[in-house]
């Protein structure tokens, strides 16, 4: 089981007893061992909060510590829930690790929300374009003959809508 837990690296995982000892701890000089002194390291002194959630049998909310890592933990019981016997295990994770999908998600939508408005509007230019290029001809060979350039020939239309009519 020590084994499975040191090859997960994707979270800080800890396993305590109900006395808070580290059973399991990636820096092993804080693991417990039978020369375990009331010096050691324990969870209730490296984080006490989530040792008063996990002691006093609390679901916590998940939300980031003073040290922006975000936790977890259960409790496992030996002989059923009333026992106060019980494994507790602790994930831990940095704020930069649960937020950087987030955070490149977000920069994702953007680019393709800038890129989709870009098209959009490119696209909605081009069809301004040519459904008021025919206009803007008639109103240049119209300017023209009214100026007296009565030489100036309005050239056939082969369309079928408004203005080729």
């Amino acid at each position: 089981m020590l084994s499975a837990l040191r090859s997960i690296k994707t979270h800080e995982i800890l396993l305590v007893n109900e006395k808070a000892q580290f059973l399991f701890h990636p820096d092993p000089s804080k693991a417990f061992s039978f020369e375990f002194d009331d010096n050691s390291q324990t969870l209730k002194g490296e984080k006490f909060n989530v040792w008063k959630h996990l002691s006093m049998g609390i679901n916590e909310k998940m939300e980031f510590d003073q040290h922006n890592e975000l936790h977890t933990a259960q409790r496992i019981f030996f002989n059923g829930i009333n026992d106060n016997r019980y494994l507790g295990l602790v994930l831990s994770k940095e704020k930069n690790d649960v937020l950087a999908p987030a955070i490149s998600l977000g920069k994702n939508a953007a680019l393709i929300a800038v890129v989709s408005i870009s098209l959009s509007l490119l696209i909605t230019l081009l069809v301004i374009r040519r459904q008021t290029r025919p206009i803007s001809e008639l109103t240049n060979h119209a300017v023209l003959i009214s100026a007296g350039d009565l030489n100036e020939t309005i050239p056939p239309s082969h369309k079928k809508d408004e203005v080729g009519k």
